[in-house]
């Protein structure tokens, strides 16, 4: 009887065993393919990540712009097939801000000089748009995760280049950066210093600038000055522009620099000194409608109406 029931028992027993081995086989199988291919998909967004990196050290500006279109593809078709992935979207997001950088020749540091709105055109707005909604698509995945100083950053920086949203939205993000000094690119770290400054953190900011805006070559010491003005540091902006006229800059830079200090001048109602800094910049660049604008209203405020007229076009009283 005994053996019997023994004998019975056999077959279920090995069926259950031969359950247990192919379960967790298929177990094994699907989660080596599952690492297998988010491997596969982290090291191509690595690979797009490193492109867009690159390109900024490529000293040809159509070769720079080819390979972040390059990039910029490949991360569309990633983000389309991982639309659960906050790291795809996030990778868009940087190439689309990239391209749209480059494709416009900016960094933020040419557009805080040229103080423009107007460098980027449509398709290069388009992409920084696009790279708006990609952000907040890979930071919607996920609102507990906490997201990276660079991605604040760039979500700052994007509402600055649009004029998306206000200024106490950057300040913000910016607000979150949790470690700003190990930005990698130089460009976020003095994005960062300059949100300091114009949120009413003058001198933080302009330390910041100081220790890790990398002020080296004229064009970043250009930048500088300019952060200078900004914080309202008004005698070491004054002294750093002129130190950087003493250099013989370009045409280009020297009408800019004295524009700058007619500027602060004006600001600071010391309207002689203005008016020296415009007529010599009138010599370079005779034709400049913002020197000739600025001279036409020094001209006012030192009760001059004749002169003023002669700059700003029959202005009469």
């Amino acid at each position: 009887m005994y053996y019997r029931y023994k004998k019975n028992k056999g077959p279920g027993v090995l069926f259950k065993v031969l359950f247990a081995v192919i379960f967790f086989g298929v177990l094994f199988y699907f989660a080596n393919r599952y690492q297998e291919y988010l491997f596969f998909w982290r090291y191509t967004v690595n690979q797009i990540s490193s492109g867009i990196n690159s390109a900024s050290l490529v000293e040809d500006e159509q070769r720079r712009i080819e390979i972040l279109r390059e990039s910029y593809k490949k991360s569309l078709d990633y983000a389309e097939a991982n639309p659960l992935s906050r790291e795809a979207f996030f990778t868009l997001a940087n190439a689309a801000a990239s391209l749209a950088e480059a494709e416009s020749s900016v960094k933020f540091s040419s557009y805080i000089l040229n103080d423009n709105g107007s460098v980027f055109d449509r398709e290069s707005r388009d992409l920084l748009l696009e790279s708006m909604k990609a952000l907040k698509k890979g930071i919607a995945l996920d609102e507990r995760q906490v997201v990276a100083d660079s991605i604040l950053v760039l979500a700052s920086k994007l509402d600055f280049y649009t004029g998306y949203s206000e200024m106490e939205k950057i300040f913000s993000y910016i607000a979150l950066v949790s470690d700003p000094a190990s930005l990698s690119d130089v460009e976020d770290r003095r994005f960062y210093g300059l949100m300091l400054v114009l949120k009413g953190d003058v001198d933080a900011g302009v330390a910041f600038l100081r220790n890790h805006g990398q002020i080296a070559s004229f064009s970043d010491r250009l930048f500088f000055s300019g952060a200078l003005k900004k914080a309202g540091q008004y005698t070491d902006a004054i002294v750093e522009y002129k130190e950087l006229l003493s250099e013989q800059p370009s045409k280009e830079h020297e009408v800019y620099i004295l524009y700058n200090l007619g500027e602060i001048y004006y600001e600071q109602s010391l309207y002689n000194e203005a008016l020296e800094e415009l007529l010599k910049l009138q010599l370079v660049k005779p034709d400049d409608a913002r020197a000739r604008n600025l001279t036409g209203q020094i001209y006012l405020k030192l009760g001059d109406k004749k002169s003023a007229e002669a700059y700003l076009g029959g202005l009469g009283g």
